[in-house]
């Protein structure tokens, strides 16, 4: 299969054509988002619902920040990319320019090369604040190299997937977006029935109350 990790033609015109209309906007954010880094393949290994996966597409838009006046970039393989359109994207407020990507750091590499190519055309700097949203280690040395040419960046990442280079960053934020398993409750002292042929499995049926038999 062809390796995709670099933007076309008509992507770069479309990356241009949709970040001018930013141009004049007074407090907007451009997001970065590697989406295959932040939950894309924790839901893909674990074959995780699709509930499961709209609500940690909410939850990521909530804990970045995301207002209906900010540009994203996004980029993934496209499985993952078409999945997370349908569900979520097509209905945000925001707008979104989606990438489709392939091979190794491929997501990656068309990020960054976005971030160059906006950076060359003077449209970067039309942003109030960048925001990087990767754990991956790549990122790393950009984040550092826009920060020193006076761009405001911010960056996000899930701990588990994060190279541990980000904790020297001081505009750095973790975030969680596995869900959390429920605490077992603990069995009551005062049962009054207790059979010698309990089975666990009717500890999932919180309202199934035994009755002694009657001989």
């Amino acid at each position: 299969m062809k390796e995709n990790k670099k933007l076309t033609n008509y992507e770069k015109e479309r990356l241009f054509n949709l970040t001018y209309l930013f141009r004049e906007a007074v407090s907007n954010t451009l997001y970065i988002h590697d989406l295959e880094n932040t939950i894309g393949y924790y839901h893909q290994s674990k074959n995780k619902s699709t509930n499961s996966f709209r609500k940690n597409l909410q939850k990521l838009d909530k804990s970045t920040g995301v207002k209906e006046n900010d540009l994203a970039i996004i980029s993934a393989n496209s499985n993952l990319l078409e999945s997370a359109n349908k569900i979520h994207y097509k209905i945000t407020p925001a707008p979104e320019i989606l990438f489709p990507a392939s091979g190794k750091d491929g997501a990656d590499l068309k990020l960054i090369e976005s971030l160059k190519f906006l950076e060359s055309n003077k449209i970067l700097k039309k942003f109030n604040c960048l925001t990087i949203i990767s754990g991956d280690k790549i990122f790393y040395k950009y984040i550092l190299q826009l920060s020193q040419k006076g761009y405001k960046v911010r960056s996000f990442s899930r701990k588990q997937t994060s190279s541990n280079v980000y904790e020297n960053l001081s505009e750095h934020s973790y975030i969680d977006l596995y869900e959390r398993k429920r605490k077992k409750r603990k069995k009551s002292s005062n049962t009054t029935h207790k059979r010698n042929d309990y089975n666990p499995q009717f500890e999932k049926l919180k309202d199934f109350v035994f009755e002694p038999k009657v001989a």
